[in-house]
């Protein structure tokens, strides 16, 4: 047989409720105004507050220069190198995945130090491998 619960029990069932809820803190963004100025350094706290004003905005609103110096705009152009059977090359292969063809499963680059021009104009890259 059920026995009804009673007004005063369910008054109380419903206090707790509502007090376990209220005890949660709701997650916050960041510290508030007074919390802050709480860390300043005038309150020997190790934040600088700087008041924003329109002389501190105009010392702050530098825009970086973007593209190439005029030097390097200028600069002449240079002759390419030829490279010819018997030469010997330094080479650095970059591979942009991680499990990449030549490189070893922690690099992204393998390094042949020896490659050969042979007299077909191609690499012997045998030694180097």
């Amino acid at each position: 047989m059920k026995q009804p619960i009673s007004r005063w029990a369910r008054g109380i069932a419903f206090l707790v409720a509502v007090s376990l809820v209220a005890s949660c803190g709701l997650p916050r963004v960041g510290p508030n105004k007074r919390e802050i100025f709480a860390g300043s350094v005038q309150r020997e706290g190790d934040a600088f507050i700087v008041s924003v004003n329109d002389r501190v905005t105009r010392a702050t609103a530098v825009v970086p220069s973007l593209g190439f110096s005029d030097t390097f705009k200028n600069a002449s152009l240079l002759g390419s190198d030829t490279i010819r059977p018997g030469d010997t090359l330094g080479l650095t292969i970059w591979e942009n995945v991680d499990d990449g063809l030549l490189a070893a499963e922690t690099a992204n680059a393998t390094i042949l130090e020896e490659v050969q021009v042979d007299g077909a104009g191609f690499g012997d890259m045998r030694e180097s491998w």
